[in-house]
C-alpha cells in the first residue's frame, strides 16, 4: 500500500467509520506514532474531510518529492449506498432504520441544508441524499409514527336534573286503606307513613270513648 493510499484510508476510517487512531494503526498495520503524526499535521494544516488523496498528500507533506504516479487524476470517493446486510469490521456501519428515517424527515424540512445536516451527524452527504431518494421511492421503510396530539378539554359543572314527581307513574301495588266511620267512609291510597297511621289510630280510639 503506497503512502498516499494509506493516508487517505486512515482519514476515511477516522471520519467515516469513526475508528480510533489505535484501531486505524492496527487495521492498516502501521505504528500508532505514524498515524498520530499524520493527524497532528492535518490539524495544523486545517485539513477538512472529505478530501482527495493528492490534496491530502500535498497538504501534509508539501516538500516531499512525488512519483510520476502522483500526477494521475485524483480518485474520487465512491458514492455510499445503503447497506442491505450488516457490514463486517472495517466497513461502513449499518445505521438503524429509525436513525435514517429521522434524519431524512429532518432534511426535508424547509430551510434545512442536507449537506450541513449530514456533516453535523458525522455521515457523508451523498449517503443522506441516497436515503432521501429511497425514502421518496418508498424503499426506505414506513415513515415514523406521529406523536399523539392532546386536545384541551373543558368540563362544565352541569347539575343533574331531579326527576319530576308528577311524571312518576303510580305503582300497581299502591297501599289502600278504607275506614268506615259513622259519618261516612274514608279511603286512603298511596304510601302511608307510620306517623299518619299512628294519628288515625289515636283518632279512632278517641271516637270510641
Amino acid at each position: 500500500m503506497s503512502e498516499r493510499t494509506w493516508l487517505f484510508e486512515a482519514f476515511r476510517l477516522h471520519y467515516q467509520e469513526r475508528l480510533s487512531q489505535n484501531r486505524i494503526a492496527k487495521q492498516l498495520g502501521l505504528p500508532r506514532s505514524t498515524i498520530n503524526s499524520c493527524f497532528q499535521r492535518a490539524i495544523k494544516a486545517g485539513v477538512r474531510w472529505p478530501v482527495n488523496e493528492m490534496t491530502l498528500e500535498r497538504t501534509l507533506y508539501p516538500g516531499k518529492k512525488r512519483s510520476r504516479s502522483s500526477a494521475s487524476p485524483p480518485r474520487q470517493a465512491p458514492i455510499t449506498a445503503v447497506p442491505s446486510k450488516p457490514k463486517r469490521r472495517g466497513r461502513r456501519p449499518n445505521f438503524p432504520l429509525a436513525f435514517k428515517l429521522a434524519l431524512v424527515e429532518q432534511s426535508m424540512q424547509a430551510g434545512v441544508s442536507t449537506a450541513r445536516l449530514a456533516r453535523e451527524h458525522g455521515i457523508n452527504d451523498n449517503l443522506l441524499f441516497n436515503w432521501r431518494n429511497l425514502y421518496k421511492q418508498g424503499r426506505l421503510g414506513p415513515p415514523l409514527p406521529a406523536e399523539p396530539c392532546l386536545l384541551p378539554v373543558e368540563l362544565d359543572n352541569v347539575p343533574t336534573p331531579l326527576p319530576d314527581a308528577g311524571s312518576t307513574p303510580p305503582a300497581d301495588d299502591a297501599t289502600e286503606c278504607e275506614l268506615v266511620l259513622p259519618g261516612g267512609t274514608l279511603r286512603l291510597r298511596g304510601a302511608l307513613s307510620p306517623a299518619l297511621l299512628s294519628m288515625l289510630i289515636r283518632e279512632l280510639k278517641g271516637a270510641r270513648r
